[in-house]
């Protein structure tokens, strides 16, 4: 009889050492659980993040570029101006191609992707919304290197379409490197497809056309051309 009562109690334990350890497991699974936890209202964003998903290949792509400027065209050098492939090489090429095709700086909340649903002409347009109010070095941008001839002149234009920008030049295009010659402003407010012409010259033999929102708003970009003047 006490061989039995001490095998029962040896039972005992061991099952209650096996609930215990059940507990642990299920406590230690729901804390991963809680670690892998999207936040709601958080959006992950990687500088220059694209449908190809590769920053291996936009490594490859960067390094072609000096090849491939050379080998355009002065005249109409743009490559998907009307924003009809991918938001891919060659744009995010230029100054601080490292950073990616669209980029935000000082934790600008600015986002770019292709739209089919608002094209001025094919089947998508470029759509840009900031939530960041004008401030110092806030924005949200992208640009492509094009070879040009120095001291030419070269006209660009383009189509957009914009809802509540907050300010006058909230949407601007800056064509050198220090973002001095900015041939195209866009004006504050709410207007359908306009067209959006300037001209610049500059004494390099390339330029970095670059979209660039530096306050509130919406906007829709397609056509988006250089063309060199007689």
């Amino acid at each position: 009889m006490q061989d039995l009562k001490r095998k029962a109690g040896f039972n005992s334990v061991q099952v209650l050492a096996l609930v215990l350890l059940a507990f642990l497991l299920l406590i230690l699974k729901f804390s991963f659980r809680q670690t892998d936890k999207i936040v709601p209202g958080k959006k992950a964003y990687i500088h220059g993040q694209n449908k190809r998903g590769s920053s291996e290949s936009q490594r490859e792509d960067r390094e072609l570029s000096v090849f491939r400027s050379s080998e355009r065209s002065s005249g109409a050098s743009l490559e998907n101006g009307g924003f009809e492939e991918d938001l891919k090489f060659p744009w995010g090429t230029g100054l601080y191609s490292d950073y990616g095709i669209w980029w935000n700086s000082m934790n600008c909340q600015s986002s770019a992707e292709l739209d089919s649903r608002n094209s001025r002409s094919g089947r998508y347009s470029l759509h840009i919304i900031n939530l960041s109010p004008r401030q110092p070095h806030v924005f949200g941008n992208m640009s492509q290197r094009i070879s040009i001839e120095p001291n030419r002149k070269y006209m660009i234009s383009l189509w957009a379409k914009a809802d509540n920008l907050a300010s006058a030049n909230a949407v601007n295009v800056p064509v050198d490197p220090g973002w001095f010659i900015r041939p195209i402003q866009l004006p504050r407010g709410t207007f359908d497809w306009t067209e959006f012409k300037g001209e610049f010259s500059l004494d390099t033999n390339y330029a970095d056309i670059r979209i660039l929102i530096e306050d509130t708003g919406e906007v829709w970009i397609d056509d988006l051309e250089v063309n060199l003047l007689n």
